[in-house]
């Protein structure tokens, strides 16, 4: 030897280290042998390692582990403080190269496990499960200053590593094999409580699970379906079509809303909805038994249909329309009828509710936009007339509808729309119609005016000059033909008053007046009027009225003293012997009404002719109007009158013992204001006001016979012709009264009136009293008068006794004051 003592120290240092190694083999060997206890792994994992702190050393040790996502989300390792994230430098380093690696605390210095550096060091090695990197654990401070302790310790983490990895693989399993027991045991419940069909089948037409909601669907247990091949349950009429979808999954294609028919255990049928999809050679799939909304389709189409028929039987168009809260509309629903009436199909209405309207006449368009928008904001029913433009034909329609708000704001409206062009075709025909009958009637009236002016203007001669005539010295037979002659003027004039009556009747322009009148009085006044002409005959007329009548009514006393008139004329002309009552009584029959009786006892009617002689031109027998002459208007214009002032009339009679006239009217009471009547005279009171008159009249023979009335009298009368003289006379020289005929040549009388007022107005000279004289006597002649400005109105004939009366009067009456006299 050459050095025993260097040998010796070599040798104890080799004897040392081998100790040391041992040591620290059977240090790591204990250590690996622990790790095959059967403790909770997190319990384990942290008594390893923290042994291994322990049996190393160091400071501030501590343990740190990261894990992957699906580790995390199983929760292992519950310690949320022993879990890094990849961010970490060293980790990372670590799970990117899957080896064991080490990190001095200065920084930036790694260093492999075979190199001895001072520490402290921070250690992390991978955990795989074969390739698999599962996490890493990493020990921060770590302290070895035994360099054997350190070269034999990675054997101890590749063991810790691959026991912790498995362990964490298995601990993955169980988790896994508890989630997918747990999920399975969620699904089952799921499969079993829904109330929809839940179906696995297989591509070979078998079921293979379904849930228990088929046994109520189909009635079969799901012993009798499960295995059955599904085919056998369907309907022979959708087998094609459930063979096709079959075929549709077998290409690993979904089937959506298939519906086919399943045959129930009690033999009836069951509609089924489907929609499945396929996975290999299983199909899942969920359905529905629709059977109950089917057959409500069912009714509803068929009452669409009954709804379609019978829309299509009613003349007009039914339609549902929308008004939108946007303002938006369209069509939910149009019948038949309205596609056809507007000449558009039902799918362009549906799919343009604006141009279903745009054939609206562009003169109507803004009246029918105007009641949409009102009718979409306030609601009120809708109701609109116009014209529609339809291949270039105007069709009027009518559109009705009723509407009512939705929740969301919507308006619906359901309506008609009405073809009504015939009815405006009607209508434009009846309006032309109309319109001809006006202009006949207004050529009727003007040509009556005109027979009245040309038949009464020389009746007033012939009438005058009878008068006239009359008050001369007349031997016996001349005073008998003046007589005559005078009374056939006046039944002739009767004749015309009754033609002119019964055409202002007809043509709807006769008004009544509603005065105060005495009922009794006028009774009194018309049969001391007819009493004269009755005793002539040799017949007694006499007059009642019952005491409970009242003093002053209202209505038109004129035309009462008519119809009596007329009565009381026929009395008289078809009696040749006896008597004639008349009677005023309450009505027996209806309340609040008066009765007027005319009883006579003349030649009475036969009873198939009463129903006749309130017929206009009729008589009870065609000979009478030979024998006793008139007109046959007479009781017509009597009927009309009473029935225009609410009345009714009949008669009762037998044939050559007599008849009897009633006529009612209704009874409205007012004050007693009845005027007395005041007496005519045949000849002016002696001391009458001598007048300076103007009379204007075209017509000699008229201007004669007023010349002749005025004789005698201390009135001065001066005389023109026309209305043109009559202005410039009243313009050259002051006249008490004018007496103006209306119709003269060159201008006629109320244009002269006219001037004259202006010229009054104009010189401020009061207004002239001046009467018209109209030959005329039709409806509206006293309106005339008092729009030109005249203030009297007086129609020809005029007897001498009536002319003198007026103008007596005209002193006393307030100008200008237009009446009828």
């Amino acid at each position: 030897m050459d050095n025993p003592e260097r040998e010796m120290r070599h040798l104890n240092a080799r004897l040392h280290r081998l100790a040391e190694e041992k040591s620290n083999l059977q240090l790591i060997i204990r250590l690996i042998e622990r790790l095959n206890t059967g403790q909770d792994l997190d319990e384990m994992v942290h008594q390893m390692l923290t042994s291994v702190v322990e049996t190393i050393g160091g400071t501030d040790i501590s343990i740190h582990y990261w894990i992957g996502e699906e580790l995390h989300l199983a929760s292992f390792l519950a310690d949320d403080t022993k879990v890094s994230t990849i961010t970490d430098p060293l980790v990372a380093q670590v799970a990117q190269s899957r080896t064991f690696l080490e990190q001095s605390t200065t920084p930036g210095h790694v260093k492999l496990h075979d190199g001895v550096i001072p520490g402290p060091w921070h250690w992390a090695f991978p955990l795989l499960v074969g390739e698999e990197l599962i996490g890493v654990v990493k020990i921060e401070n770590l302290q070895i200053n035994s360099a054997s302790l350190r070269q034999h310790l990675p054997i101890f983490f590749d063991h810790l590593a691959l026991t912790l990895a498995n362990r964490i693989r298995d601990h993955i399993r169980q988790r896994i094999q508890e989630a997918l027991r747990c999920k399975t045991a969620e699904l089952d419940r799921f499969f079993h409580q829904s109330l929809d069909l839940l179906c696995i089948a297989d591509l070979q037409g078998y079921f293979r699970k379904l849930n228990p909601a088929w046994e109520e669907t189909l009635g079969y247990s799901l012993i009798d379906l499960e295995g059955q091949s599904f085919l056998d349950f369907v309907h022979p009429d959708d087998l094609a079509a459930t063979k096709e979808a079959l075929d549709t999954l077998s290409r690993q294609l979904p089937v959506i809303h298939f519906v086919n028919r399943y045959r129930h255990k009690d033999g009836g049928e069951r509609w089924i909805e489907w929609r499945a999809r396929s996975e290999g050679e299983l199909i899942y799939a969920a359905a529905r038994d629709i059977t109950q909304r089917m057959e409500m389709e069912s009714n509803l189409l068929s009452r669409k249909r009954q709804f379609d028929e019978l829309t299509s039987r009613i003349p007009v168009g039914v339609y549902t329309f929308r008004m939108c809260a946007d303002e938006s509309m369209s069509f939910d629903y149009v019948s038949d009828r309205f596609c056809h009436m507007l000449q558009r199909s039902r799918e362009q209405i549906m799919q343009d509710a604006n141009a279903t309207f745009a054939p609206v006449h562009p003169e109507d368009l803004p009246e029918f936009i105007a009641a949409n928008r009102e009718a979409r904001l306030t609601l009120n029913p809708f109701r609109w007339e116009g014209r529609f433009l339809i291949h270039n034909q105007v069709r009027w329609m009518l559109i009705e509808s009723s509407g009512r708000r939705e929740n969301n704001g919507d308006s619906i409206w359901e309506g008609v729309i009405s073809d009504v062009t015939e009815r405006h075709l009607f209508e434009e025909k009846l309006r032309q119609a109309k319109e001809a009958a006006e202009a006949g009637n207004r050529a009727k009236g003007e040509f009556l005016a005109a027979m009245s002016h040309e038949i009464r203007t020389p009746m007033n001669v012939v009438l005058g000059m009878a008068e006239l005539l009359l008050e001369t010295d007349l031997n016996p037979h001349q005073h008998h033909f003046a007589q005559t002659m005078h009374r056939s003027g006046k039944a002739l004039l009767g004749v015309i008053n009754d033609v002119l009556d019964f055409s202002r009747i007809e043509s709807g322009h006769f008004q009544l007046a509603q005065e105060p009148f005495s009922p009794r009085r006028v009774l009194e006044d018309t049969v001391d009027l007819m009493r004269m002409a009755a005793e002539e005959k040799g017949l007694t007329m006499t007059e009642w009225s019952a005491p409970q009548i009242p003093e002053s009514v209202l209505g038109d006393d004129n035309r009462v003293r008519q119809i009596l008139i007329n009565l009381l004329g026929n009395a008289i002309k078809f009696t040749t012997s006896g008597q004639i009552e008349v009677l005023l009584t309450p009505s027996p029959d209806t309340p609040d009404s008066l009765q007027f009786s005319v009883r006579d006892t003349g030649i009475g009617i036969a009873p198939e002719q009463l129903g006749q002689i309130f017929e206009r031109f009729m008589q009870a027998d065609t000979g009478i109007t030979r024998r006793f002459g008139g007109t046959g208007l007479g009781l017509t214009i009597s009927r009309r009158l009473v029935e225009m002032m609410g009345g009714t009339i009949r008669v009762e009679s037998q044939l050559g013992a007599g008849s009897t006239f009633h006529f009612t009217l209704p009874v409205r009471t007012a004050q007693a204001t009845v005027s007395p009547v005041v007496a005519d005279t045949n000849s002016p009171t002696p001391n009458a006001t001598r007048l300076n008159i103007l009379l204007a009249e075209d017509v000699e023979e008229n201007r004669i016979l007023f010349e002749a009335y005025l004789q005698n009298t201390p009135h001065r009368l001066v005389m023109v012709t026309d209305g043109v003289e009559a202005v410039d006379q009243v313009l050259q020289e002051w006249f008490d009264v004018v007496i103006m005929d209306v119709q003269m040549p060159r201008m006629d009388g109320y244009t002269a009136i006219r001037q004259i007022r202006k010229w009054e107005q104009e010189n401020g000279h009061p207004p002239l009293p001046i009467v018209t004289l109209s030959a005329h006597a039709m409806e509206g002649e006293v309106e005339r008068c008092h729009q030109a400005g005249g203030t009297l109105y007086l129609t020809k004939p005029i007897g001498k006794k009536k002319l003198l009366s007026t103008l007596q009067d005209i002193p006393k009456r307030p100008q200008p004051d237009p009446l009828s006299c």
